[in-house]
This record gives structure tokens, C-alpha cells and sequence, in this order.
């Protein structure tokens, strides 16, 4: 297996590599810092181990506040000059991205994330700010709530990793949402199907009426 992988412009070979009977792979490197360059580059390398398994590249998330709505970041030359303004390079920006819906909340200024791929660039833009015709933006890290997936609605793994059936946000029973037809959903009331599914596990039965599962399934409030 042959990977392109450089540090300090000196090619990284590995002292061993060990492939386990599921297609998992094990790479031993020589030194620590090759192992550290690896994993934050394993977008880079990974598909060559195994075509199917592909690693979203490593971002480093920024919020920049106060940030106005009429800009369009779907654009490219709207974007391209947001970026320009502030010397950013756009091959280091990965995506831009509102937080929210603040066209449709009819906000005039609003937050939004940009993913950096490059570390320093984004340690520069945290230090320094964001500047857009004239008005200091302010910027600060960002940091993402805990993944979960919306195959399983459990907490803690991205969608290639899930290997779990599929859950339905909308009654709890083994099937996708969009083929949910269960009569006792009801879009009024706002229930957390994982919380009714734990507790009729440990008790038999559940109330879904409940206050304690008045709250969404993917949200922070859920104790699951």
C-alpha cells in the first residue's frame, strides 16, 4: 500500500502494516508525530486501505457573528470576495454555512460557520477576527453538539459507522420516517421516542403523554 504522506517534506514509512480478517488496517510508523500526521490527514489516505470507507477531511470549525444576511455564500463570487476581503485563502475553506434560517426568520444579521481546513489559517481568523466592507466581525471557536445519527437516533457516530436498525423519529418502531403510517402520531405533540422506547424496556409500559418526554429526540435536553 503506497501513500503519499510527507513531513517536513520527508516521506512517512511505516514499520509495519497489519490488514485484521474484517478489512480493518493497523499501521505502525516510526515516530509519534508521523502517527499524529496521519490521523489528521487520513482524508488524504484512507480510501487507498479500503475503497469503500472514505474520511471526511479534517476541519476546524469557526462561528463569525453578526454577519449579514443578504450575503449569499452559495454564490461563488460573493464568496469568494467575503474571503478575499480577509486575505483567506479559498482552497482552505471547505464550506460556509449559515447557523440557523435567517432568511426565514427575516434576521438581518446572523451567525455563521466556516470549516477551515488548515489550522493556522483558522488560529488567525479566531485571533484576528473577520472584517466585511469596513465591520469588525467577531469570531470565536465553534463547537458542534455530539453527533447523532439519524438512522438509529443514538448519540456518538456518523453516518458511515452506523450499524444499527433504523429507528423512527415519529413513533420508535423499526422503520425509516419516511414510510412511517402509525395513526398515533401526531405532529402537535412533541415526544422523544427514545426516552418512551427506554422506559417501556425497563418498565413494560410508558405514558407518551408525559412531561419528561416532551422534547425532541435530537435534542440536548434528551437524557439519553
Amino acid at each position: 500500500m503506497e501513500v503519499n504522506a510527507k513531513q517536513d517534506n520527508i516521506s512517512i514509512q511505516s514499520k509495519a502494516i497489519i490488514k485484521y480478517p474484517l478489512g480493518d488496517v493497523r499501521l505502525f510508523t516510526r515516530a509519534r508525530a508521523e502517527a499524529k500526521w496521519l490521523l489528521d490527514n487520513s482524508a488524504t489516505w484512507t480510501h487507498v486501505a479500503d475503497p469503500v470507507y472514505l474520511t471526511s477531511p479534517t476541519s476546524y470549525p469557526a462561528i463569525v457573528h453578526s454577519c449579514p444576511t443578504f450575503l449569499d455564500f452559495e454564490d461563488k463570487i460573493c464568496k469568494n470576495a467575503f474571503l478575499q476581503q480577509n486575505a483567506v485563502p479559498k482552497e482552505k475553506v471547505l464550506q460556509i454555512r449559515w447557523l440557523g434560517h435567517p432568511k426565514e426568520e427575516e434576521k438581518s444579521h446572523r451567525l455563521i460557520v466556516i470549516q477551515l481546513t488548515d489550522k493556522t489559517t483558522a488560529q488567525q481568523l479566531l485571533r484576528g477576527g473577520l472584517i466585511f466592507d469596513g465591520t469588525f466581525l467577531q469570531t470565536m471557536p465553534y463547537t458542534p453538539g455530539p453527533a447523532r445519527w439519524f438512522n438509529c437516533l443514538k448519540r456518538g457516530h456518523q453516518a458511515h459507522m452506523c450499524k444499527n436498525d433504523s429507528t423512527c423519529i415519529k413513533c420508535g418502531e423499526k422503520h425509516l420516517p419516511q414510510t412511517c403510517d402509525n395513526p398515533s402520531y401526531s405532529p402537535s405533540i412533541k415526544q422523544c421516542v427514545r426516552c418512551i422506547n427506554a422506559n417501556k424496556q425497563l418498565n413494560g409500559t410508558a405514558d407518551k403523554y408525559e412531561e419528561n418526554y416532551r422534547h425532541s429526540c435530537l435534542s440536548q435536553k434528551c437524557p439519553i
